[in-house]
Parts: C-alpha cells; sequence; structure tokens
C-alpha cells in the first residue's frame, strides 16, 4: 500500500513539475520581452523627468539668486 502511495506522489509530483516547466517557458517566451519593452520605455520615461527636474531645479536657484541680489540693491 505504502509502495502504490509513494508510486502516485512522484506521478503527481512529475505532473506538477512539468507543468511548472510550461508556465515558466511560457512567461520567459511571452512575458519577459514585453517587460523588457516596458522598462526600457520607463527609463526613458525617467531620464527625460531627471532632465525636467534639474533644469527646474536650475531656474529656482536663479531666482532666489535673483531675490538675494535685489535684497542687496535695495538695502
Amino acid at each position: 500500500m505504502k509502495n502504490d502511495l509513494s508510486k502516485y506522489q512522484i506521478k503527481e509530483l512529475q505532473a506538477d513539475v512539468a507543468s511548472l516547466k510550461e508556465d515558466m517557458k511560457a512567461i520567459k517566451e511571452n512575458e519577459l520581452p514585453h517587460l523588457k519593452e516596458q522598462i526600457i520605455g520607463l527609463s526613458t520615461q525617467v531620464s527625460g523627468l531627471s532632465t525636467q527636474v534639474k533644469i527646474v531645479g536650475a531656474i529656482n536657484v536663479i531666482g532666489i539668486l535673483a531675490v538675494i541680489a535685489i535684497t542687496q540693491a535695495l538695502k
């Protein structure tokens, strides 16, 4: 009886592993290329935002320096 149960469990385990291999293959072939494209798109967007943040930061610094200069000039 125990031997039959072990054989059944091994067959179930083999079926589960085969199913898992199929799922992993499908993910690798179908999902990963799409995820790679999306990551590249996000990287481009982040790079663009980084440039915008630098420009806005520079404008803020120039504005602050201008206010300080005007304040000093009015003293």
